[in-house]
């Protein structure tokens, strides 16, 4: 029993819970109240602060009902919410700096590209999603791809790189996830040449 990991919200409690579909009598008389029931968690009375929300498996579920199932155990009826998950700040466990790249005149008359320092501290959560080695002129080569997902901002762009670690991470593109300006994912290249970071 309890063998499901279910999330409180917005306090992102964890808890254990036993999922199970919907009774028809629960499903009716859901729709007789205007909503839809999707799915049943009996967890412990004493996890239970009246919560509005929970999350289970990535999906955000609205708790329509609750029913007293033992004096130790409840039944929360739940529907599905409409809308996206959140990236919750403790799940942003690491930092990166941002740097962008500034053309800079030389005396010879020529240009050159100086790292300049956009900012110090990200939160950021770093995800390798994945490796290859290679040939190139007859030397074994590496590359790594990383996801950085981060708190949206408004300033990143295809020019710039982070430091997360000592690593140089080159953004290759860049996704507004949900299109809702809150969190976004830079999908970057790993610089593996011995340059200046």
């Amino acid at each position: 029993m309890y063998s499901d990991v279910v999330y409180l919200l917005p306090d992102h409690t964890q808890i254990y819970a036993d999922v199970s579909s919907v009774k028809r009598s629960e499903y009716y008389a859901a729709l007789q109240a205007g909503t839809q029931a999707d799915v049943v968690f009996t967890i412990r009375s004493f996890d239970y602060r009246n919560e509005k929300e929970l999350e289970f498996e990535g999906d955000i579920y609205n708790i329509i009902r609750t029913y007293e199932k033992t004096k130790d155990d409840i039944e929360i009826i739940c529907q599905r919410a409409e809308r996206e998950p959140v990236l919750h700040n403790w799940e942003l466990n690491a930092t990166a700096a941002l740097y962008k790249l500034v053309t800079t005149p030389t005396a010879a008359g020529g240009d050159m590209q100086v790292p300049t320092l956009v900012a110090d501290t990200i939160a950021v959560k770093v995800e390798t999603i994945s490796g290859r080695e290679y040939t190139e002129q007859r030397r074994q080569k590496a590359e790594l791809t990383h996801k950085i997902t981060l708190a949206y901002r408004n300033d990143i762009n295809q020019s710039m790189y982070f430091v997360y670690n000592g690593r140089k991470l080159v953004i290759e593109y860049i996704v507004d996830i949900s299109e809702a300006k809150k969190m976004q994912e830079c999908y970057c290249r790993e610089d593996m040449s011995n340059g200046q970071v």
